[in-house]
Formats: structure tokens, C-alpha cells, sequence
């Protein structure tokens, strides 16, 4: 296919950002979910299905208003029967010389949608591959989809088990313990160390414990009012980047949105330049988002090769690099990004499975030491003291 001429203000208009509001909708931060459906965001499950559905009728040979009025009658709830109802009214009446406005403009003007979804249908239009990008974006939001499920599957059991745990710990603390603590005392006798240490530490949580929630609080509030800000998002990519497994695994997933959005772009002819920019918009992981920036003006400039400019960014790993740079030779980058991204999404889910096997033993072991800890602690007095009877 030869490439396509996207007019110039054409695209300035479509990739025009209103500010903050729209760089909240275009916001695709991984671990937040998505309460909305068709509210303030669509959310990634009903974006599957309307860009699935709309695929499979235009290849059926249904031309889009029809399809649009299809899908609108397999609708249930209003608020999506008005959106789609929207979107075909634009389509339909208005526009360009009164002969309807092209579905990007209108899925643009809807605010329902992020600037990676409605560029890549305008290319999809002007190139006249609707259809192909239309399937390529239902199954990047089926991928996206299920690597969040992967992720609830490896928190949900965890994060379960840590819950009880804290809760059953605290309960021992605040109250079995002081009361056998108590007990103990009155045998007047020296506590061994373990058990000195337990009543300790019993008496310093309940004592610093509404400080403690007090803290947590502060600091909730304070990720939730920061996290559009540049420090709070270095900050909190190094942190979770340092996490052993699980650094690795965040890194990967958007690494494999970064190398599917970028193939979806070269195959549909979109430069390089405006590829790298569109993706920035849509990456927000701050590692990746910052460097993108040096990558696009370094090859604005100069004309660098998008591989050597990665090279100088951690994020981007050496094989990465070097497979990129195969496919710059062979004039293949597309091939290329869409293999790294199938590559990304299989390490994704294999490591995702040892991180569940692995975070279960570890949890299991943590909630055994510590009842174990505690029970030993609480009657190793009481075992001395019946044994000096003797």
C-alpha cells in the first residue's frame, strides 16, 4: 500500500488536546479500573465490543451508517444507545460540504474517546484499511483486557489472604494478647525474651495505630491529588519499577502497548514523527512518556534512528533495541513492533503465573510464622512455668 498524505491541519485538528480534560480522557493507567461505561470514559470492555462488532460489518460489506444503526439496536442501556445514536446522527447529517462528518471527527467531538482510538480511524479512512484498523483495535483492547484480568487473578487471592492476615494479627494484638499479657504477669515470674518481645510490640502497635491509619489516609489523598504531576509520576514508576517480578511484569505491559500501537501506526503509513507523538499521548507511564519526547525530536532533527535513541533509555531492553534495528534495515519496523508486542504479551502471562504460584507459598509461609510466632510466644511462659513446678 502506498502511503498515505495526511493534510497537515487535518491532523493538527484532530490531535488538538483540550488541556487537562483531555489528557484525563486519554489517560490508559493499567491498574486503574474503569467504573465508568459509557460515562466520562468508555470502558476497554465495551470498546472491544464496538470496534469488534463495527469490524465485522463493514467486512461484511455494510457500509458504517448502517452498521452504526445495527449496533445501536443491540443496545440495552440509554446512555449507550444515545452515544451510538450521536455518533451516526454526525455521520449522517453534517459535515464537510453537508456530506456527513467522517466517524473519527465524530468519535473526536463525542469526548469518548482517547486520541490513539479516533487518529487511528482517520487513518484507517484516508488510507482506506477502516476495516483492518477497526479489528486492530478490538484486539488491542481484548489484550489489554485480559492482561487486567491476569492482574486481578494474581492480586485478588493475595490481597485476600494479606487482608485476613492483618485483620486476624490485629485482633491478637490488641485484644488476646494484653489479656493473656495479663495473666502472665501475675505469675511473677521473668517473661522469656520472645515473649517480652510479642507483649512489646503489641502495646507499640496499639498505641501508634491511629497514627498509623491517620498516615495512610494522608498519603491516599496525597497520591490522588498529585498523580497528574510530573514528580508523583517519576516517583511512583521507580518505585513500582523496583519491585522485584513485579516491576518487570508493569514495565513489559506497557512496552507491549507501546510496540502495538506503534505497529498498528507504521502499517497504516502514519511517518514515524507523528507515530512517536501520537504514542506519547496515549503511553501514560512516565518512563516511556519522557522518553519518547527525546526520541521524536532526535529524530526530527538529525534523523536518528528510533533503535539508537532507545539504546540510551533503561526502559527499553537490548533486544528490544536490536530488533528494531533489524527491521530499520529491512525497511520492516511494523513486522517487527508487532512481534515484540506477541513476545511482550506471552512474558507477560508467564511471569504473571509464577508471580501468583510464588506470592501464595510466600503468603502461606508469612501467615504460618506468624501464628506460629505468637502461639509459641504466649505459652512458652506458661510450658516454663509448669516444668519448674515439677
Amino acid at each position: 500500500m502506498e502511503g498515505i498524505d495526511i493534510n497537515q491541519g487535518e491532523w493538527q485538528e484532530l490531535t488538538h488536546a483540550d488541556n487537562g480534560k483531555q489528557k484525563k480522557t486519554v489517560s490508559e493507567n493499567f491498574l486503574k479500573k474503569d467504573f465508568a461505561l459509557f460515562g466520562k470514559r468508555l470502558s476497554d470492555k465495551k470498546k472491544e465490543r464496538f470496534y469488534a462488532k463495527l469490524h465485522v460489518l463493514l467486512a461484511a460489506g455494510m457500509d458504517i451508517k448502517r452498521g452504526l444503526e445495527l449496533i445501536e439496536r443491540t443496545l440495552q442501556l440509554k446512555s449507550d444507545k444515545e452515544l451510538i445514536h450521536t455518533l451516526h446522527q454526525k455521520i449522517v447529517g453534517g459535515g464537510k460540504e453537508k456530506g456527513g462528518t467522517p466517524l473519527s471527527q465524530a468519535m473526536k467531538e463525542s469526548k469518548k474517546f482517547s486520541p490513539y482510538e479516533y487518529i487511528s480511524v482517520f487513518i484507517g479512512e484516508e488510507s482506506g484499511k477502516l476495516v483492518a484498523v477497526l479489528k486492530e483495535l478490538a484486539a488491542f483492547y481484548q489484550n489489554k483486557i485480559k492482561l487486567q484480568r491476569q492482574v486481578m487473578n494474581i492480586a485478588s487471592y493475595p490481597a485476600l489472604v494479606l487482608i485476613l492476615t492483618i485483620g486476624v494479627t490485629f485482633f491478637m494484638i490488641r485484644f488476646v494478647i494484653p489479656m493473656l499479657a495479663n495473666s502472665l504477669k501475675r505469675l511473677g515470674k521473668e517473661l522469656p525474651p520472645l515473649t517480652k518481645f510479642v507483649i512489646d510490640s503489641s502495646e507499640l502497635i496499639a498505641t501508634y495505630f491511629p497514627f498509623a491509619l491517620i498516615l495512610l489516609v494522608v498519603l491516599i489523598v496525597l497520591a490522588v491529588s498529585q498523580k497528574e504531576k510530573r514528580w508523583y509520576r517519576k516517583l511512583n514508576s521507580n518505585i513500582i519499577l523496583s519491585i522485584p517480578i513485579v516491576g518487570n511484569i508493569y514495565r513489559k505491559i506497557y512496552l507491549g502497548r507501546f510496540c502495538n500501537a506503534m505497529a498498528l501506526l507504521i502499517n497504516a503509513k502514519v511517518d514515524t514523527y507523528r507515530a512517536l507523538d501520537l504514542v506519547q499521548k496515549m503511553i501514560r507511564f512516565y518512563p516511556i512518556e519522557n522518553s519518547l519526547e527525546s526520541i521524536r525530536q532526535a529524530f526530527l532533527q538529525d534523523g536518528t534512528p528510533i533503535h539508537k535513541s532507545m539504546a540510551r533509555f533503561s526502559i527499553y531492553d537490548e533486544e528490544m533495541t536490536a530488533l528494531l534495528e533489524v527491521g530499520d534495515e529491512v525497511n520492516k519496523l511494523d513486522e517487527m513492533f508487532s512481534d515484540l508486542s506477541r513476545q511482550y504479551r506471552d512474558d507477560i502471562e508467564h511471569q504473571a503465573n509464577l508471580l501468583n504460584n510464588q506470592m501464595q507459598v510466600i503468603l502461606l509461609v508469612l501467615i504460618g510464622a506468624i501464628g506460629g510466632i505468637i502461639v509459641v510466644a504466649m505459652y512458652l511462659p506458661m510450658f516454663e512455668y509448669s516444668t519448674g513446678l515439677r
